[in-house]
């Protein structure tokens, strides 16, 4: 997707082991952005972030699949 820039919090915490995942979004005006966090002992920890403009977006669906597809990058690529 066009315009979407990835923030990697911690690359050690991507092969932690998490007992749930929480996507978290916020749509604001300028720029909406997409996290996901791993929750360990009831902490969450945020593992990445996808950011968008706003206005370029005309619906959440192509957003929320651009970061399941980062997910799936960081979990089955770069965690081996």
């Amino acid at each position: 997707m066009k315009n979407c820039s990835v923030k990697i919090f911690d690359k050690k915490l991507i092969k932690t082991k998490f007992s749930k995942y929480t996507l978290g979004i916020d749509v604001g005006g300028t720029s909406t952005n997409l996290g996901i966090a791993g929750i360990k002992h009831s902490k969450p920890n945020l593992l990445f972030s996808l950011r968008f403009k706003s206005q370029e977006l005309k619906s959440l669906i192509p957003a929320v699949n651009e970061m399941f597809l980062h997910m799936f990058h960081l979990l089955f690529y770069i965690v081996k």
